[in-house]
């Protein structure tokens, strides 16, 4: 169940995208939600006393104002009835930003993904790809907020149904309920590099769902070029409202998903993006 969700936050529009996805699934689930905000400034703020930290001015101002607009956004979200927090995790060059933000106790983290340059094609920031390659806990990775209201209610599942994906797939059924999501489309992307026939594909593909407990599943084959690709035009073809991989991370290559599917589904797509740690 999502009782506790993790929130980053730098203030930018993206951030911002994330927020709103992040209370919508607070009102849902009735979860609690921590905003963090994660700053460089050199020096292990959090360790320093308030006499070291008045030689530091210039810092001081950067976190106070910080804090100040996290603040408000706390008690915006408080006076609509929803229950959260913030906090501000530093790091210096000894503490790695990425590993900072990770930390704590969340059944869900949310972030926004940064763009830049031509629309066509995006960039998904440095401490994003690091937190997706290696968060052990689901990161759902925002983009652009859907132009009708945020729903979860079509959700697809690409997978390269490799036995160790089963816990994966069974906590984004858990999540699903919780989203109120009303189909779920399981997808195999078939390539020149990985070619099967269909129905040795659809054949192993009903022995995976076989394992578990589901309704209103169903069952896809689509061939194409490059996996993302296929994922992609498949998510537009069905108006899909979530993309969900199982991601190995950063050292397991083994597998359909290794590291750089997810981050370029993030990076030319606009689908919100789910990864749950194998």
């Amino acid at each position: 169940m999502i009782k506790q969700i993790l929130c980053l936050t730098d203030f930018s529009e993206s951030a911002e995208n994330a927020k709103a996805v992040a209370l919508s699934i607070a009102k849902r689930t009735n979860a609690r939600i921590n905003f963090v905000h994660g700053m460089t400034v050199g020096l292990i703020w959090d360790e320093l006393n308030e006499e070291t930290r008045r030689k530091y001015p210039e810092i001081a101002h950067l976190v106070n104002e910080a804090k100040k607009r996290l603040s408000v956004l706390v008690e915006e979200c408080k006076k609509d009835g929803y229950d959260c927090s913030y906090e501000i995790r530093y790091a210096d060059g000894q503490r790695n930003m990425s590993n900072q933000l990770l930390q704590g106790e969340y059944d869900l983290l949310i972030m926004g993904a940064q763009g830049f340059g031509d629309r066509s094609q995006f960039s998904i920031g440095a401490n994003a790809v690091k937190i997706l390659r290696t968060a052990k806990r689901p990161v759902l990775i925002i983009k652009d907020l859907p132009q009708k209201e945020i729903s979860f209610e079509t959700v697809v599942f690409a997978t390269g149904m490799e036995p160790d994906t089963h816990p994966a797939f069974e906590k984004l059924l858990e999540f699903s309920k919780e989203f109120g999501s009303r189909e779920m489309h399981l997808l195999a992307v078939t390539t020149p590099h990985n070619f099967q026939p269909t129905s040795k594909v659809m054949e192993t593909m009903r022995k995976f769902v076989s394992n578990h407990k589901l309704n209103n599943i169903y069952l896809h084959n689509l061939n194409h070029y490059s996996v993302e690709a296929g994922i992609l035009e498949f998510a537009v073809e069905i108006d899909a409202d979530l993309l969900a991989i199982a991601n190995h991370g950063r050292n397991d290559i083994t597998g359909l998903f290794i590291e750089s599917i997810p981050e370029n589904l993030v990076k030319y797509g606009h689908f919100p993006v789910l990864s749950i740690r194998v």
